[in-house]
């Protein structure tokens, strides 16, 4: 009889999850998935992309021209930042830089339900005022 070998075996090791058809990925602050069309010789592919911060999500959104081009941007959050106790994954709407004096800037990102998200945790609206827009499905 054939057993499977459990995924943790010894709680100081990564586990192995490729073998068993999963992916391990520590990840803690909200991340961004994005499913993109790529253009492939004679037409286009689907596929999706984990982009880890808002910083990357800006440089993928510079790079979009005929060959690539961007369906739909889901925000993913930690369920204690959504405050659901789980990951959850929302359709990112609209997301903008806010900026304050010292010319800091953290993402403010809207999503499906009229939900908003800025930067990590809740700061004072006084330190930001200015807003520029990077990405709107609306």
């Amino acid at each position: 009889m054939h057993s499977a070998k459990p995924f943790f075996t010894d709680e100081r090791r990564i586990p192995n999850l490729l073998n068993s058809g999963g992916a391990w990925c520590p990840v803690l602050l909200p991340w961004f998935y994005v499913s993109v069309q790529i253009w492939r010789i004679d037409h286009f592919r689907y596929e999706a992309l984990i982009i880890p911060t808002a910083e990357g999500l800006k440089r993928l959104l510079d790079q979009k021209n005929a060959f690539l081009k961007v369906d739909a941007v889901d925000y993913v959050t930690p369920g204690d930042m959504n405050e659901s106790g789980q990951w959850k994954m929302e359709l990112l709407l609209e997301m903008t830089d806010l900026v304050n004096a010292f010319g800091w800037s953290i993402p403010r990102c809207k999503v499906e339900g009229g939900r908003v998200y800025r930067g990590l945790a809740l700061e004072h609206e006084d330190e930001w005022g200015v807003e520029r827009a990077v990405y709107s499905r609306l």
